[in-house]
């Protein structure tokens, strides 16, 4: 049975979170691609900032250069629009055909709104949800609080991940760039690079 983990996001920019997330579901869960897909734009929040896709996508490339077994994808900016993430599965469902295992990764914040999500139930029966602990927020009373069938909560709650937390957040690296303060402990170096080379976050 092939294994494909989903990291979706706006990667706004991508950070050594996400990179150091990734390396820990490999190792857990040994899938045959973490696939990083920058989002077009997403339709469940209102950015202001948000780069541009093309630089968001080569900021992602640049990040996972080298590591095996993670890859990037562009179908979500290619396909424009607003992203939902039950279009994203469907496609890659249709990709990958039968045999095939899809889990979507989600952080803890995430869970709140989950509920409201585009077409949840039917995206719940397509993939697995692999939640990721983010501090301040109680997972298992938030999973438990999802109106899915008991096996759907039942595998959250196996599936949840409680290490590491990821305490670097996108929002922090655009804060410190405007405030003129480094980044270097939060990015990789190529992305930093980028960033400088075409102001971005300014």
């Amino acid at each position: 049975m092939k294994k494909i983990i989903i990291f979706g996001g706006t990667f706004n920019p991508i950070h050594n979170g996400h990179l150091r997330m990734a390396r820990v579901l490999r190792s857990k869960f040994r899938p045959d691609k973490i696939l990083f897909i920058p989002c077009h734009i997403p339709y469940h929040k209102n950015y202001q900032g948000l780069a541009d896709p093309k630089h968001r996508l080569a900021m992602a490339r640049l990040a996972i250069a080298g590591m095996p077994g993670l890859a990037t994808s562009d179908m979500d900016i290619k396909r424009g629009g607003r992203t939902f993430s039950i279009d994203t599965v469907k496609a890659l469902k249709r990709k990958y055909k039968a045999g095939t295992e899809l889990y979507f990764v989600i952080g803890a914040d995430s869970l709140i709104d989950l509920s409201r999500w585009y077409k949840i139930k039917e995206l719940s029966r397509l993939c697995r949800f692999i939640t990721i602990a983010r501090t301040g927020f109680d997972s298992g009373k938030l999973i438990k609080g999802l109106p899915f069938p008991k096996d759907v909560i039942d595998e959250m709650k196996r599936l949840y991940q409680s290490s590491p937390r990821i305490n670097i957040s996108s929002t922090r690296i655009r804060a410190n760039i405007r405030a003129g303060k480094p980044i270097k402990s939060l990015v990789p170096r190529a992305v930093e690079s980028y960033i400088r080379n075409y102001g971005l976050y300014k």
